[in-house]
């Protein structure tokens, strides 16, 4: 799974591969069972201790015998621990000499001949590539050869130097642009609970009231008292014709994903209906979820359409003259209190206890005030909606042009090419050379006590 170079390269850059200029040096994991082989001096990493570039939050320490032990390998600072397995993509640079687990991998080179910070930016750009092509499945995993037969585009040592510099400068301007498109995100969410919080509370037409002499007066009553309510049921799976050929919209909890219901995937027969608890609204009706797992995540609540039925962890609603809307948005200004003081206890399965909802207050005004309410509501939301969208696609752009960035740095196009830089042909040779005289570190198997600077200079290049 050779990596792609699709633009042909400056005159002194070299087109190479990862194994050629990088020892690839794998990890392991010693026997847990073994606690001779645990809490030493040396930091042992997985995957999930790799929590970007240069943050490796250390969980876990090995001693000596574990690292002899074991396929693990101490590897020297500044070395560029790649994962190819579980949390495929996460690249970092070792602060430390660190050994790590099977789902890594070690390359180690010289600083003075490989910027450790120009090939972290490649491998990014690469591996993310990698992670996504074919079509478009998923890779979940690559092999050590796989990584070793990446084509690596190497360019003179100072130019690598001048495309890190260029690439964290415009990194850093398009990360101030990105943070403040996701404090704007933000600020929108808190904008939308103000907004719900003011039209509840009055405020939000207070000067309507004023322009058109409406009474202030606002009264409370429960949602039992606000409509007509029905549960709902299953007809017997076991039966066909509750279910073939059905025109009976049926409604569950996994339909609730939106807050208002327009669909739902399944559909009953009458007879279905007739033989089951489940009953058909006769008009537009407000929908809760009453028992079921996605509770946790929010209250699910929407507007069904006439002439539908429930399952039996659902209520239905149907208001007596309040503005169906306008309860639809009390509900969800309200929804974590609602949550709170409904909820069922003594339940392995979270549940909202009927009664209890039933007798949640709601403050009402006038209908000619709800029906003002819920436009303004409404209107409000829908211009929240479209800058949400913006700036979603803003977001976007932005994740786009920082894989621009990186594919112009890895094309030579990023920044110039000094004449006086010595070319990357003449790097690749030295890069060569120091490899052959290096000799491969042999780990013995049997336990001796050596040092973590022992291990570390088995490794370290001149």
């Amino acid at each position: 799974m050779a990596g792609k170079i699709e633009v042909e390269l400056p005159e002194s850059w070299v087109k190479t591969d990862i194994g050629h200029v990088y020892d690839v040096i794998g990890g392991g994991t010693p026997s847990t069972s073994k606690s001779a082989y645990w809490n030493g001096s040396i930091p042992w990493i997985t995957s999930a201790d790799i929590l970007g570039v240069r943050k490796i939050e250390v969980s876990r320490y090995v001693t000596t015998q574990g690292v002899e032990n074991s396929t693990t390998n101490v590897v020297p600072e500044r070395t560029l621990l790649v994962v190819t397995r579980v949390g495929l993509g996460k690249i970092a640079i070792a602060p430390e000499p660190i050994c790590f687990s099977q789902d890594l991998q070690g390359l180690v080179q010289n600083a003075d001949l490989l910027h450790p910070e120009y090939t972290l930016y490649f491998l990014s750009f690469e591996l993310q590539r990698l992670k996504f092509e074919g079509r478009g499945t998923t890779i979940s995993g690559l092999t050590k050869k796989q990584l070793k037969d990446t084509t690596f585009p190497l360019p003179p040592f100072n130019e690598q130097r001048r495309i890190v510099e260029k690439i964290e400068e415009l990194f850093s301007e398009l990360d101030k642009g990105v943070e403040s498109l996701k404090t704007a995100k933000q600020q929108l969410k808190v904008y939308r609970q103000a907004l719900l919080k003011h039209a509840f509370e009055g405020k939000l037409t207070a000067q309507w009231r004023e322009e058109n002499n409406i009474p202030e007066k606002w009264h409370t009553q429960s949602l039992g008292e606000c409509g007509l309510w029905q549960g709902g049921g299953t007809p017997s799976k076991s039966v066909p014709s509750y279910w073939e050929n059905g025109n009976i919209l049926w409604v569950t909890p996994k339909d609730m994903k939106h807050r208002i219901i327009q669909n739902s995937l399944q559909k009953i027969t009458e007879l279905g209906v007739n033989n089951s608890s489940a009953k058909i609204t006769n008009d537009f009706a407000l929908l809760f979820v009453v028992r079921s797992g996605i509770l946790r995540r929010v209250l699910p609540i929407g507007i069904s359409i006439p002439s539908i039925t429930v399952n039996q962890d659902m209520q239905a609603m149907i208001p007596h003259k309040d503005n169906i809307y306008y309860l639809f948005w009390f509900c969800l200004a309200n929804e974590r209190t609602i949550r709170e003081k409904c909820a069922k206890d003594g339940t392995t399965v979270e549940s909202v206890e009927v009664a209890k909802l039933k007798r949640f207050p709601v403050a009402l005004p006038s209908l000619e005030e709800q029906n003002e309410i819920v436009q303004r509501i409404e209107t409000h939301m829908s211009l929240l909606e479209q800058i949400g969208i913006t700036i979603d696609n803003e977001l976007q752009k932005a994740s786009l042009l920082y894989q621009a960035i990186l594919k112009k740095a890895f094309s030579g196009q990023l920044v110039p090419q000094e004449p006086n830089d010595e070319p990357a042909s003449v790097l690749l040779e030295r890069i060569n050379t120091e490899k052959a005289s290096q000799s491969k570190p042999q780990k013995s198997r049997k336990p001796k006590s050596k040092s973590i600077k022992e291990k570390e200079l088995e490794y370290e290049y001149v």
